[in-house]
């Protein structure tokens, strides 16, 4: 809701097919409503905080070890994205080190997947009565990293390949979004 609200105030409208979430979030790009856009991916990452202690508890029995590191990876992400929610977007250094939102926004997002697909071990040793919880949880877990992993590799084979103009028609397509996005 909160970025929706920072879109709405976003100069010259927001394209989510075009524009990171960072441009919501960046007093430059968006002066009048960075701060609804910051204020609202905090708390998300601060609610996320206890998500992986549900987790493991409820996981925890079928699969001890895959849920642990999965909750460690959940925990680092949920922390990840609330710092860099809480960094401008370019203006700030963190231990020195240069563009820290882009960095813990990249960090936070490698962190969700890993603990989602660790998630995913953990549910797929659940008892086979679960069979339905299985099919949902690969269909949410796999597809979305799937389509990540073949659009990346598709950019980097047009960048290696192809014309720069394929490059910059795969870079903007809605496929690229859809899969970013996800």
């Amino acid at each position: 809701g909160s970025l929706l609200g920072a879109a709405a105030f976003f100069p010259h409208g927001y394209d989510w097919r075009h524009t990171v979430i960072s441009s919501l979030a960046s007093p430059r790009d968006n002066p009048h409503a960075y701060g609804i856009a910051c204020a609202g991916l905090a708390v998300s990452g601060l609610l996320l905080i206890p998500f992986a202690f549900f987790l493991q508890k409820r996981l925890e029995p079928a699969a001890p070890k895959l849920t642990a590191w999965a909750g460690k990876f959940f925990l680092l992400g949920a922390i990840c994205l609330t710092l860099s929610a809480l960094i401008v977007p370019g203006h700030y250094r963190l231990l020195g080190i240069g563009r820290s939102h882009e960095h813990l926004a990249q960090i936070s997002s490698v962190a969700f997947c890993l603990a989602l697909l660790l998630y995913f071990g953990a549910i797929l040793r659940l008892p086979p009565s679960f069979l339905a919880l299985r099919l949902w949880a690969g269909f949410a877990v796999i597809l979305p990293i799937a389509a990540l992993i073949l659009d990346r590799l598709l950019l980097f084979l047009a960048y290696a390949f192809f014309s720069a103009n394929a490059y910059r028609a795969l870079k903007t397509s809605l496929w690229s979004s859809l899969s970013l996005w996800e």
